[in-house]
């Protein structure tokens, strides 16, 4: 009787109120789709780590310069010249070589299957390929080695081989004089240091303007490099020369010639030094 009686209660106030009916449906549609959007949160809190872990595993390279995303794209014929490559190659070369030159066959490979192409058709065998890199990596190695350094590392190989050479004649002269008690034309530590900056610049335009032996006729650059050679060694010797007469010996003291000898020839050894430890390419000696 009281369940009746409610129900009762309910529709006589619903035909009393319509809009009070109206506002249970429109709460019970707000809580169904406050509903929904719930459950879908949760599936997408599961999916997502999911989805991540599965494009990690795509994007995770199972050999130099191969995704798994891109291996599995290949045919079977394609993963087996791939695999066979890398086998080859793997003990040879160093991972990041390797990687641009996978990353670029790879791609040869997929867009070669588009046009029914294998890999035997495009590259041949992979022993013939492996070769083919082993080839052009040596090439570029050697043309590496050949080629000159940097402006910065002539320039201090040049500074190390002329200056070293002027300060050490310069402390000889000094230890051989006869009268070493004038000491005006004699270089002083600033004048030293300005002798090894000048002579590295020298020796730097000097080395980018050498000859080539094997350019057209009248292409060579001999009368250049005359003219350059002369130019810059007469400019080194009249800035240091003009030096020693300029700056006063209160702030360009002269040192005894026998430590000048010993800097000249620690400095002569400390050129050959950086020049086998930085391969230094491109000098004038």
């Amino acid at each position: 009787m009281s369940e009746e009686k409610k129900n009762l209660e309910k529709q006589s106030t619903a035909q009393a109120d319509p809009s009070l009916e109206e506002s249970q449906k429109t709460t019970e549609l707000e809580e169904a789709q406050l509903e929904e959007i719930v459950q879908q949160e949760e599936i997408d809190q599961v999916e997502e780590p999911q989805a991540n872990e599965m494009e990690a595993n795509e994007s995770k390279e199972i050999m130099a310069g191969v995704t798994q995303k891109n291996f599995d794209r290949l045919t079977n014929k394609n993963q087996q010249f791939i695999v066979t490559l890398d086998r080859q190659l793997h003990n040879e070369m160093h991972f990041e070589v390797r990687r641009k030159v996978f990353e670029e066959i790879v791609e040869t490979l997929l867009a070669g299957q588009e046009h029914s192409q294998t890999a035997k058709h495009i590259y041949g065998t992979p022993t013939e390929l492996a070769q083919v890199i082993r080839d052009q990596e040596l090439t570029h190695k050697m043309e590496a080695e050949q080629a000159p350094s940097s402006d910065l590392l002539i320039g201090i190989d040049g500074a190390l081989f002329l200056g070293s050479l002027f300060t050490f004649v310069s402390g000889l002269s000094m230890v051989m004089a006869t009268d070493k008690a004038n000491t005006q034309t004699y270089m002083g530590v600033i004048t030293m240091i300005i002798n090894y900056i000048v002579a590295g610049f020298a020796m730097l335009m000097t080395a980018k303007n050498l000859p080539n032996p094997d350019a057209e006729k009248g292409k060579k650059g001999y009368l250049r490099y005359f003219l350059v050679s002369i130019l810059t060694m007469v400019s080194w010797f009249l800035i240091v020369s003009f030096s020693v007469v300029i700056l006063p010996r209160s702030i360009n003291p002269v040192l005894p010639g026998v430590i000048y000898m010993m800097i000249g020839g620690v400095t002569f050894a400390l050129r050959f030094y950086l020049r086998r430890r930085y391969n230094i390419k491109g000098g004038v000696f």
